[in-house]
């Protein structure tokens, strides 16, 4: 269960996958990614303080930004 309220949820649509069976975005500090055919949300360990998250064209890693460094998993 992941809480998300307005102070701790990023201000921007999320990132769909070019598949359009996922959905990536941040959440209290913190990229989560979700399946669309599925329940529940994935926190991704290690992404503190990401921002920005999108999918690479093929939709095989996502990236995001995390102190000025673009960063990918």
């Amino acid at each position: 269960y992941l809480e998300i309220s307005a102070g701790n949820a990023e201000p921007r649509q999320p990132a769909i996958s070019p598949d359009g069976e996922h959905i990536a975005f941040i959440a209290n500090n913190r990229l989560v990614t979700r399946s669309l055919r599925q329940p529940g949300l994935n926190i991704v360990k290690g992404t503190e303080g990401a921002s920005s998250p999108f999918f690479s064209p093929d939709g095989a890693w996502i990236g995001y930004f995390h102190s000025n460094r673009l960063m990918k998993v």
